[in-house]
């Protein structure tokens, strides 16, 4: 039931996610700062309860702050506590997070999860520039498999609109940009893993609350974003944040073109489904084997596509060409390669030079020495 949970909410998390973002599509400065808000009362709600019941001692937090590395030649990254991470956490979370409001509504939905998929490839990436990972060639090999299955999917925007077009590059200009908004998010990611590495005790929402409260002070420096995408409409800064406030509430602005009637109801049920996702996720990575947490997240990917080919409030009924189609098949064959190259590297059976895999790891070849 638990695994059914967070697929259900995650497949719902993705469609009124996109919900949110076309109700409220030129006000994604002010979602931005409303999420990272509600992150930080949320994720420091839970870090309270957790100290009060002492899971989480006074010294796991204060670490966090003071902690200096023990080496005696420091130089004067070494020399800044654990906190400089939260930092980075933040910059680079509410840069991924507004990038993908921006370009959300003007591509089509079915889109979304597809391109989203874009932070496996950067994960490695960040992983071996960061953290010093060394990956299999097979592991590599799905990574591009993956990488060519989300340009697959890309294909429509060439064949239905040439680039000369002003909508269909405009579209195209937008896909990229939310392929790109994951590659913020998996820096943080690896960093967080970086921060672990160094205390492997460290409570996840000590980790979770400190990065979303530095996403939220630093929002501010996103602001050249909303300009840059127009997201204005050339109105003064101030305007703009009273008539986000007032879209929020229900209130349509004349002088924007969207219609705000149905707000805020869809905000309200998208943060719902993203706690409920949130918690979830974490209880089935406590609780569940890792090929089960595994298998129940990348479930999303296939629902969520065919959960946006229905028609919802707000969103324009979707068809899934061949290509994306296509694309979708190729980016669930490279995630599960993925998974699987990675299962027999962590168990030694595979070393990063090696192009075959041993006949033991062969699933068939082990089931017939079974059975004689």
């Amino acid at each position: 039931m638990l695994i059914l949970a967070v697929i259900v909410s995650g497949s719902f998390n993705r469609v009124s996610s996109q919900i949110t973002a076309v109700s409220m599509s030129n006000f994604s400065f002010f979602l931005g700062i409303f999420n990272s808000l509600i992150y930080v009362i949320f994720f420091f709600s839970i870090l309270l309860i957790r100290y009060l019941l002492k899971i989480v001692k006074k010294e796991d937090v204060a670490w966090a702050w003071t902690h200096v590395s023990d080496k005696e030649d420091k130089n004067l990254w070494e020399k800044i506590s654990p906190w400089k991470y939260f930092v980075i956490m933040g910059l680079m979370d509410g840069l991924g997070n507004i990038l993908g409001l921006i370009a959300a509504p003007h591509i089509p939905a079915v889109m979304v999860p597809l391109l989203s998929q874009t932070i496996v490839v950067f994960s490695v990436f960040c992983a071996i520039i960061i953290l010093h990972t060394k990956y299999t060639f097979w592991q590599t090999w799905s990574v591009l498999f993956l990488l060519f299955g989300v340009m697959l999917t890309l294909m429509p925007q060439f064949e239905s609109s040439p680039m000369g077009n002003k909508d269909g590059s405009s579209t195209f200009i937008f896909s990229v940009v939310m392929a790109l908004s994951t590659l913020p998010n998996a820096i943080s990611f690896a960093f967080k893993e970086l921060l672990f590495m160094q205390n492997r005790n460290l409570d996840v929402f000590i980790v979770n609350s400190h990065g979303s409260l530095f996403q939220l002070l630093l929002q501010p420096i996103f602001l050249p974003l909303t300009l840059l995408f127009n997201q204005t409409e050339g109105k003064p800064f101030i305007d703009y944040m009273a008539a986000g406030f007032q879209c929020f509430s229900g209130i349509t602005v004349s002088d924007y073109k969207i219609d705000c009637s149905h707000n805020p109801y869809p905000y309200l049920v998208y943060i719902a489904f993203n706690l409920t996702f949130n918690i979830l996720l974490l209880m089935v990575t406590k609780y569940a084997s890792a090929l089960m947490s595994f298998m129940a997240i990348k479930a999303i990917l296939p629902i969520s596509v065919a959960l946006f080919c229905l028609p919802w409030p707000l969103l324009q009924t979707t068809t899934i060409s061949p290509w994306q189609l296509g694309g979708l098949g190729v980016i669930l064959v490279a995630l599960v390669l993925f998974r699987w190259t990675t299962y027999l590297k962590t168990n030694h059976s595979l070393s990063c030079m090696d192009l075959r895999f041993d006949e033991k790891d062969y699933p068939l070849k082990r089931t017939k020495e079974i059975n004689h």
